[in-house]
């Protein structure tokens, strides 16, 4: 598109709102686009909606492609079916770093609710100094003033930009595991908090929340703030038989002082379902900060498949030079590869 605000050329693409959490979408069908072309994805409903939070979740940009270089904005489409205008009140988080470090983060735009057709994140690419010549986003979630995902509506056909991409958004994403999709619906999940050393078990409370595949609502790993000092918390899924996992993934809750890990993260298994090690020959993408700048990241845990019962992030909070007193957890999803 030579322009943001285009409605011409889209093309449907069901798996940017089908809940899986894993395929990434080219928006240009894998092809460098021309230079300082815009490229888009988004939802089209047929009828307007009311909503305060559009998130997406950035696909891979290992080849140097997958992110946005300029210009990144939502928009909102009016009651014509045709015209798309920005969406200027609404805040972005994490700020969008125009780099290769934008892959699998979850990005969150939200505000005062709004009512309109459809919304897309739209932006720029090739352009001088960056490498991304087209775009690629592995989901585009929306939800109403519930912070649930809005209900079903018919299909609509989708005239929206190219190659944005339209289609109905399933009522909650990451439902039923499938083969290669996120395995952790079909496990029970956990939070631990209070905890003296990052493998202990104590304290562990059923936290549904964390595998239901509603990314838009945070889980407190610790029911307050934590009140002694350099304690563990920690968040993760244990299924009934062994499962062979080989990337696990959160998402980083809301940050208000509070709300991150404070050191030491790291990603656990267990054989049996209560005694946890340390996944050491694992990466972490991206690097966890420990600040502020956490909430709303999705990170990343991959390596050779390892076949446990069980897996979990956990960290220290309450820590000296640190404000957060305990931690906040989105969603903890787990994967075959």
């Amino acid at each position: 598109m030579t322009s943001y605000n285009l409605s011409s050329g889209a093309i449907a693409a069901p798996g940017l709102n089908d809940g899986n959490l894993t395929t990434d979408v080219d928006l240009n069908n894998g092809a460098d686009d021309g230079a300082s072309k815009y490229e888009a994805a988004g939802v089209i409903w047929s009828s307007m909606q009311t909503l305060n939070t559009v998130k997406f979740i950035n696909g891979s940009t290992a080849d140097g492609h997958g992110m946005f270089a300029t210009d990144l904005r939502l928009l909102a489409l009016g009651s014509n079916g045709v015209s798309w205008t920005s969406v200027t009140t609404w805040t972005l988080l994490p700020a969008y770093p125009y780099t290769s470090s934008a892959a699998g983060q979850t990005y969150t735009f939200s505000g005062d609710p709004i009512s309109a057709k459809g919304f897309r994140v739209v932006g720029k690419v090739n352009i001088a100094g960056n490498t991304a010549k087209h775009a690629r986003i592995t989901e585009v979630q929306a939800f109403a003033n519930s912070a649930s995902p809005t209900s079903t509506p018919a299909p609509t056909s989708t005239p929206t930009a190219t190659p944005a991409a339209t289609n109905t958004p399933t009522a909650t994403p990451t439902a039923t595991p499938t083969s290669g999709g996120n395995l952790a619906p079909g496990g029970t999940a956990s939070r631990w908090y209070a905890m003296s050393s990052a493998i202990s078990n104590s304290s562990k409370l059923t936290a549904n929340a964390l595998n239901d595949g509603n990314t838009s609502v945070d889980v407190n790993l610790a029911s307050a703030n934590e009140t002694t000092a350099n304690v563990y918390e920690g968040a993760g899924v244990v299924w009934t038989s062994n499962t062979t996992i080989g990337t696990v993934k959160f998402i980083n809750g809301s940050y208000d002082g509070n709300g991150i890990f404070a050191a030491n993260l790291q990603l656990q298994q267990t054989i049996d379902g209560s005694t946890w090690t340390a996944v050491t020959t694992w990466t972490l993408s991206p690097t966890y900060s420990y600040t502020n700048t956490a909430a709303g990241v999705t990170y990343t845990f991959t390596g050779t498949p390892i076949s446990a019962r069980g897996f979990r992030v956990a960290g220290q909070v309450n820590i000296s030079g640190n404000t957060s007193k305990r931690a906040r957890i989105t969603e903890v999803q787990a994967f075959a590869n």
